[in-house]
C-alpha cells in the first residue's frame, strides 16, 4: 500500500511542477515575441535613419570631391592669366586633358569667355581636346546665364536631369549635373569654368538597397530621380506629370514638404525621409542660393517587419518541442531531488571541507607574491580593469597600498602610461580574439603614485566562467626598468657613434637590421630604416649577383651558417661587395666586420668604387651617347636586369617607349647634319626635362629613342608617352621651326625577353607612323 501511495504521490507532484513550468515558459515566450517585435521596429527605424545618414554622406562627400576639383582648375586658369603665360590656352588644354582622363566622372570640362564663347573644350568620351574650329558658342545655354550672376568664390550647380546632345536626350540615358564657378584676376572676372559631372555612379549609390530597405530620390517638384519602376524615373525630361510621387501620393508629398517629422507611410510601405540641398552643402558660406533641394525616401514594407516576426517564430518553434521534453525530464529530476536531500547535503559537507583544504592550499601559494619582488595582479574585464586582487608587495612597485585598489580608488587602468595603453589594450582584445588562456605582454610602462615611470613585464593568465566569456585576468608583473634604460642608453651611444661615418654602418644578427646610420639611408634614399624595413629585412637582400663579389649565392650552407659567417671565411681582399643605389647606379664596398655582442655583428661597408672602375665597368663615357648626353645601349645591356628587378621589389610594372623623329632625314637633307645634330640635342632636353627622375631615357640609334619608365599600369605608361609627344609638338626648333614624334608603348610581362618588349613597341611606333604619325600607340 505505501508503494502505491508514493507513486500516486510522486505523479502529482510531477505533474503540478510540469504544469508550472509550462506556464511559465508560455509567458516569458509571448513576451519575448512581444519584445521581438518591439526590437524589429526599433531596429528598422534605426536602420532606416542610418541608411539615409550614409547616403547622404556619400551624396556630400562626391560634392565636396567637385568643390575641390573645380577650385583646382580655377585657381590653375587664374595663375596662368595673371602671369601672362603666352601659352596660355595650350597648357590649359593639356591641364584639363590630362585631368579630365584621370577623373572619369567628368564628361565635359570647358573654359568660356565672358561673351559665352568656348575657349576650351575636354570631351572625356571622345577622348580629345576640341580644335579651335569646333568649339561652339555657349552663350543661349543656362547654366552660362546662371554662371554670370555668380560672384567670386561662387558656385553654380544645375538641376539633376538627363544629357541632352543637339536638342534631344542622350540615348543611353546619361544623368547629367553641371557645376560652374568664375574665375578672377585682381578682382576681374576673365571668364567661366564649366563641368559635365556623370551622376551615374552616384544614383547607382543611391539606389543600392540593404536588408529589406529600398530607396527613393526625388526632386523638388516632386519627380523621381530614382524609383523602383526605372521608366518613371525623369519624368519631367518626358513630360510626364503623372509620374511623379507627388501626383502619385499627393498627401503624403504635402507632408513631407511641411516637414512635420521625417516618417511617412504610402502603399503599406514605412519609409524616413531626408531633404538635401547640394547647393547649401557644398560650401553655405560661398555657394549662392539654390532650389535644388531633394528628397531622399528609405523605406520597410510592413509585410517585411511581419515576414521577420514569423523568421523569429519559425526559428524559435524548432526549439520548443526539445524545450518541452527538457521541462518534462526537468520536472523529472525535480520530484527526485526530494528524495536525495540528506545524500546531497551530506555530498555538499564533504565539498565544503575540499574547498577550505584549497583555500589554504592557495592562501600559502599567494604568500610567495607577497614577499617576492613580482606583483600579482587579478583585475576585472571591465572598461576601468578594476582591480579584484593584488599581492602586497604592489606597495613596492607603484607606491599605492592594496586598499586603494581594493577600494577602487585606483584601478590598473590608471597605473599604465597613457601613450602604452591603446597598444597594452589591443594586446588583450587580440587575446580574447584568439581565444588565449595565456599571453604575455610586450614590455609597457606604468607610472608610480609619485609619477615614476617604470618598465614592467606582464605574463597574464585569462580566467573564463562556465559559458566561456572572460572573468578577470591574472596578471604577474616584474619591473624590468633596469634592463630597459640600459638597452636604450646603449642603442643611443651606438646610433650616435655610427652616424658620424662616411661609410654606410650597420647593426645586424645577420639575418634582420636593427640599426643604419644617415650614409646607408641616403645611399639607398629611405627616409627611415623603417622604410627600407618593409622591402627587405637585410641590407645582403641587395647584394648584386655577379661573380667579381661576394654575394648570397656563395653562402655554402652545409659549412656556413648565414652571410657574416661566409664573409669572415674569406680574406680581406675577398671581402668586397656590389650594391645598386637609388638611382640604380652601382656601387662597389670593402666590408668590415666586428663583434658587438651576442650573435650580433657591427659592419662597415666603405665605398671603394673609384679603384674598381674597370671592375664595375662604371666609366661615364662608355655609358652615355656624346651628342645627347643620354644614356647609351651599353648602360642599357648592362644595367636592365637590375632596373627591371627594383622596379618589381618595388610593385612596379615596367614600361617601354619607342619614339623617333618624324621626317628626320628631311631635316637633314634639308639643312644640314649640324641642324639634325641640334634637333636631336634639343629633343633629348626637352624628354629629359618631361620624364621623372627615376626614367632612363636612351639613345637607341640615330634618331629613335627608348624611355624605361616605372608604372602601376599601361594607362600611365601612355600618359607620359603623350606628355612627351605635346612638349615635343609645341616646341619651337631653330630654324627647322615644328617638330613632330611617333610614339610605340609595351609594358614588360615578366618571365620575358626584354628585346622582345622592344620589338613590340616598335612595331606599335610602326602603326603610329602608318596612321599619320605624332601619334602615341599603347
Amino acid at each position: 500500500m505505501n508503494f502505491f501511495k508514493n507513486t500516486k504521490n510522486s505523479y502529482i507532484l510531477f505533474f503540478k511542477i510540469l504544469g508550472s513550468i509550462l506556464t511559465i515558459s508560455l509567458f516569458i515566450y509571448s513576451i519575448f515575441l512581444y519584445n521581438s517585435y518591439l526590437s524589429i521596429v526599433r531596429e528598422t527605424d534605426n536602420l532606416l535613419d542610418t541608411v539615409l545618414q550614409q547616403k547622404s554622406k556619400n551624396i556630400t562627400a562626391m560634392l565636396e570631391h567637385v568643390e575641390m576639383d573645380l577650385d583646382f582648375m580655377v585657381e590653375y586658369v587664374e595663375t596662368k592669366i595673371k602671369n601672362d603665360d603666352p601659352q596660355l590656352l595650350q597648357k590649359v588644354e593639356t591641364n584639363f586633358f590630362l585631368f579630365a582622363k584621370n577623373h572619369y566622372h567628368y564628361q565635359q570640362v570647358r573654359f568660356l569667355d565672358l561673351d559665352g564663347k568656348e575657349l576650351v573644350r575636354v570631351d572625356r568620351i571622345k577622348n580629345q581636346i576640341l580644335r579651335k574650329k569646333d568649339l561652339q558658342d555657349k552663350s543661349s545655354r543656362y547654366y552660362y546665364l546662371e554662371a554670370t550672376k555668380l560672384k567670386k568664390d561662387e558656385i553654380y550647380v544645375s538641376p539633376l536631369d538627363l544629357n541632352i546632345e543637339y536638342g534631344e536626350i542622350e540615348v543611353p540615358y546619361r544623368p547629367m549635373l553641371r557645376f560652374a564657378e568664375p574665375v578672377f584676376v585682381n578682382g576681374v572676372k576673365k571668364g567661366y569654368i564649366v563641368v559635365n559631372y556623370s551622376a551615374q555612379k552616384f544614383l547607382e549609390e543611391i539606389s543600392k538597397s540593404d536588408k529589406h530597405i529600398n530607396n527613393i530620390l526625388l526632386n523638388k517638384d516632386g519627380y523621381y530621380l530614382v524609383g523602383l519602376d526605372k521608366n518613371k524615373e525623369f519624368g519631367f525630361m518626358f513630360k510626364r506629370s503623372e509620374d511623379r510621387f507627388s501626383s502619385e501620393y499627393p498627401s503624403k508629398w504635402n507632408k513631407i514638404l511641411e516637414a512635420q517629422d521625417n516618417v511617412v507611410e504610402f502603399d503599406n510601405k514605412y519609409a524616413h525621409y531626408l531633404l538635401y540641398d547640394p547647393v547649401s552643402v557644398i560650401n553655405p558660406n560661398r555657394s549662392i542660393a539654390s532650389d535644388r533641394q531633394w528628397y531622399l525616401i528609405a523605406y520597410h514594407t510592413y509585410e517585411g517587419i511581419f515576414d521577420e516576426l514569423c523568421e523569429v517564430f519559425k526559428l524559435n518553434l524548432i526549439f520548443l518541442i526539445p524545450i518541452l521534453f527538457i521541462e518534462t525530464f526537468i520536472s523529472f529530476i525535480l520530484m527526485r531531488l526530494k528524495m536525495r536531500d540528506i545524500k546531497a547535503q551530506e555530498s555538499i559537507l564533504t565539498h565544503q571541507e575540499k574547498i577550505e583544504n584549497l583555500v589554504d592550499e592557495q592562501r600559502d601559494l599567494l604568500s610567495l607574491f607577497d614577499i617576492g619582488d613580482s606583483t600579482l595582479f587579478k583585475w576585472c574585464n571591465n572598461e576601468a580593469w578594476s582591480v579584484a586582487y593584488v599581492s602586497k608587495n604592489v606597495e613596492k612597485m607603484l607606491e599605492y597600498t592594496k586598499e586603494d585598489f581594493s577600494s577602487n580608488r585606483v584601478t590598473y587602468l590608471d597605473c599604465i602610461y597613457k601613450d602604452d595603453y591603446n597598444r597594452v589594450a589591443k594586446e588583450v582584445e587580440n587575446a580574447e580574439h584568439d581565444k588565449l588562456d595565456f599571453f604575455t605582454h610586450e614590455p609597457y610602462r606604468i607610472v608610480t603614485k609619485s609619477g615614476e615611470i617604470k618598465w614592467v613585464v606582464d605574463y597574464t593568465v585569462v580566467k573564463k566562467d562556465e559559458t566561456g566569456n572572460i572573468e578577470y585576468f591574472i596578471g604577474y608583473i616584474s619591473d624590468i626598468t633596469q634592463i630597459v634604460n640600459a638597452q636604450q642608453e646603449m642603442q643611443h651611444k651606438l646610433q650616435g657613434v655610427i652616424d658620424t661615418q662616411n661609410s654606410i654602418v650597420i647593426l645586424t644578427d645577420s639575418k634582420k637590421l636593427k640599426f643604419a646610420n644617415k650614409t646607408f639611408l641616403e645611399f639607398f634614399g629611405y627616409d627611415s630604416m623603417e622604410d627600407f624595413l618593409k622591402k627587405y629585412n637585410c641590407i645582403c637582400d641587395r647584394f648584386i649577383e655577379q661573380d667579381s663579389f661576394f654575394h648570397l649565392g656563395k653562402v655554402k650552407d652545409e659549412d656556413e651558417a648565414n652571410w657574416i659567417e661566409s664573409l669572415l671565411n674569406l680574406s680581406g681582399r675577398q671581402r668586397v661587395v656590389s650594391m645598386l643605389n637609388y638611382s640604380v647606379e652601382p656601387h662597389a664596398f670593402a666590408v668590415s666586420i666586428n663583434n658587438f655582442g651576442e650573435n650580433e655583428y657591427i659592419v662597415n661597408f666603405i665605398d671603394i668604387t673609384d679603384s674598381m672602375v674597370e671592375k664595375l665597368e662604371l666609366k661615364k663615357e662608355a655609358n652615355i651617347d656624346e651628342l645627347t648626353q643620354l644614356y647609351n645601349r651599353i648602360y642599357f645591356n648592362k644595367n636592365i636586369e637590375n632596373i627591371l628587378q627594383v622596379n618589381k621589389k618595388h610593385e612596379f610594372k615596367t614600361g617601354i617607349i619607342f619614339f623617333d623623329i618624324d621626317h628626320f632625314k628631311n631635316v637633314n637633307d634639308t639643312y644640314g647634319h649640324d641642324i639634325g645634330d641640334e634637333v636631336l640635342q634639343t629633343v633629348a632636353k626637352l624628354v629629359k626635362k618631361h620624364t621623372r627622375m627615376d626614367d632612363k631615357v636612351i639613345r637607341w640609334g640615330g634618331e629613335e629613342f627608348i624611355v624605361v619608365s616605372a608604372v602601376e599600369h599601361a594607362d600611365s605608361l601612355a600618359q607620359i608617352a603623350e606628355h612627351l609627344r605635346i612638349a615635343v609638338e609645341e616646341n619651337h626648333f631653330n630654324k627647322v621651326g615644328s617638330i613632330t614624334c611617333s610614339f610605340g608603348c609595351q609594358m614588360y610581362d615578366e618571365g620575358n625577353d626584354i628585346l622582345e618588349t622592344i620589338k613590340k613597341a616598335d612595331e606599335k611606333l610602326y602603326c603610329a607612323k602608318e596612321s599619320g604619325r605624332n601619334k602615341v600607340i599603347l
